[in-house]
């Protein structure tokens, strides 16, 4: 049930405009879904967020749920990232009562330009991919978790070159571990991000392989949600994804504006 929730509130899982390409996955555990991810394309600028909410039960799928909701609403109001992280205090503090918290990246990415401005509340720094391989993490923007209240956000930027990629994801993939303890871990993840580059892989090919990945190294049994959301800046790729993302991730929608959390995208 806290799976069909989430799926429910998610946005397709593949978007193509000028200049972006946006796809993300969830595979959520057996019983635990507390991860979330969202974007939208207004105007000239990609708005990107990840999300992982405290608890492996179902008060954590609707803390997720609210994260996201409040997210959503804040950014349709023209909030900027540190509005928005301020909303989300405020409604994972009351939702959690002062005992759960929420996690996550959010992120705004300028079309024309490329720059990149984010923040991160206590969440596992976003990936660049450039070239083929993954070049940094990017570290800066911290504050601390949704919910606790009272932290100052700082924005950090990052200028994107044409055919980068940022890569978002949940604790659901480096800590995944097989029978035997092993962790999935980072460098697997890197791994599996440039070999998926240097064979041309489409993003939506690159999160089946990932999360097949991961799936084999746990003998396909979850602990943790495993959650990844790439966004791939100015590649031209955007007319490719089009036509390969049938045959990858169950087929999703690339049209144009929905209900599930796209703004008015630009064409």
């Amino acid at each position: 049930m806290a799976s069909e929730l989430l799926w429910r509130l998610l946005p397709p899982l593949t978007f193509g405009c000028e200049g972006l390409v946006v796809s993300g996955l969830l595979e959520p555990a057996y019983d635990v879904a507390a991860d979330a991810f969202d974007y939208s394309v207004l105007d000239e600028t990609a708005h990107l967020a990840v999300f992982d909410a405290t608890g492996h039960d179902l008060n954590g799928t609707v803390l997720a749920a609210i994260a996201l909701a409040a997210y959503r609403n804040s950014r349709r109001q023209g909030d900027g990232l540190r509005d928005s992280a301020r909303t989300l205090d405020e409604h994972v503090g009351v939702h959690g009562h002062g005992e759960r918290f929420a996690t996550g990246v959010l992120a705004e990415l300028d079309l024309p330009s490329g720059r990149l401005r984010y923040l991160n509340a206590g969440h596992l720094p976003p990936l660049l991919l450039r070239e083929g391989r993954v070049v940094k993490e990017l570290t800066g923007g911290h504050r601390i978790m949704f919910g606790l209240g009272g932290g100052g956000a700082s924005v950090a930027e990052e200028w994107l070159q044409p055919g980068d990629q940022v890569v978002f994801y949940t604790d659901g993939i480096p800590e995944a571990r097989s029978p035997g303890g092993d962790f999935y871990g980072l460098e697997r993840l890197v791994d599996q991000l440039g070999r998926s580059a240097a064979a041309g892989l489409a993003a939506p090919e690159t999160l089946r392989r990932i999360v097949h990945a991961v799936l084999d190294h746990q003998n396909g049994v979850l602990q943790d949600d495993a959650t990844v959301l790439i966004a791939q800046w100015a590649s031209g790729a955007e007319h490719a994804a089009i036509s390969s993302a049938t045959g990858s991730i169950a087929a999703q929608q690339l049209s144009p504006g929905d209900e599930h959390g796209r703004d008015v995208p630009r064409r």
